[in-house]
């Protein structure tokens, strides 16, 4: 389990110090509004205005996010070059490895059509959520 150490600092429910435990020891830094800066295992998040999570780097591979005008989450790139990994999201339909074409793997509440599969109704689903 380990030790934990509070410090007080906003937020005061959130441990400034683990150490103690199976893992390695590790501080933990937050800005004047309570989101995490530096986290377990080297993890380093930086925010926007909004306190919504711009990127989040750990072990050498940073994962971005983009906002709407709504504030919802439209897409999540992992990585970064030609290896980079990214997932669209419109309302609850998540478009994985997507790459301008219908190679992507697209994720429904009730529906998961993978790469190599289903490439017709994939590119007519994909369609209908971005007109």
């Amino acid at each position: 389990m380990g030790n934990y150490i509070y410090s007080g600092f906003v937020p005061a429910f959130a441990p400034e110090q683990i150490s103690g435990g199976p893992g390695p020891s590790a501080t933990l830094t937050y800005d004047a509004n309570g989101n995490m800066l530096s986290g377990y295992d080297g993890k380093v998040m930086t925010y926007d205005a909004e306190n919504r999570p711009l990127t989040v780097t750990k072990g050498g591979v940073t994962t971005t996010y983009v906002y709407g005008a709504d504030g919802s989450r439209l897409k999540r790139i992992v990585g970064t070059g030609p290896g980079a990994v990214t997932t669209l999201t419109f309302g609850p339909v998540e478009v994985r490895d997507f790459d301008g074409s219908t190679t992507g793997d697209m994720l429904t509440q009730d529906l998961l059509i993978e790469r190599g599969q289903v490439h017709e109704k994939f590119a007519w689903l994909l369609g209908a959520h971005l007109r």
